[in-house]
């Protein structure tokens, strides 16, 4: 923070930035920053590494998981799936999605009630999904 005022005043950007209320937003994106790029670096990290549960510390094997990956019998199968789920859900989520809004221009009180179903969907979390995939892919519940 103090390498940054200084940066600031040479820019005179600091009167600026002050007058502004954007700044009362930052403590929320240095959380959300941080609640974002630590597992995913976390992530990159042991994505490099040989770590399992009964290991106590990771041991760096390079780019050998990523070359097991890609060795793996099931490893086009399973893009061919990505690529047609995607796709798939694509089209019908933005088809349905056009024909819903259509439908509901007209704020009746039957459409308030159809638009409070579609928010149900939301309550939903998508590890339900990906473990309904999981299931499905793997065959024998996760």
């Amino acid at each position: 923070m103090s390498v940054v005022i200084p940066i600031f005043f040479a820019l005179g950007l600091l009167p600026f930035i002050l007058r502004r209320k954007w700044p009362m937003a930052l403590p929320v994106a240095f959380i959300l920053s941080i609640a974002t790029v630590a597992p995913i670096a976390w992530a990159l990290y042991v994505s490099f590494t040989e770590y399992g549960v009964f290991q106590t510390a990771p041991v760096l094997v390079g780019l050998k998981n990523y070359e097991a990956v890609i060795r793996d019998s099931g490893f086009k199968l399973s893009l061919r799936l990505t690529a047609l789920w995607s796709t798939l859900k694509t089209t019908l989520e933005i088809s349905i999605s056009f024909f819903i809004a259509l439908r509901l221009r007209r704020a009746t009180r039957r459409s308030k009630a159809a638009l409070l179903l579609l928010g149900v969907g939301w309550f939903i979390p998508s590890f339900i999904t990906v473990s309904g995939w999981r299931a499905f892919v793997q065959g024998y519940g996760g």
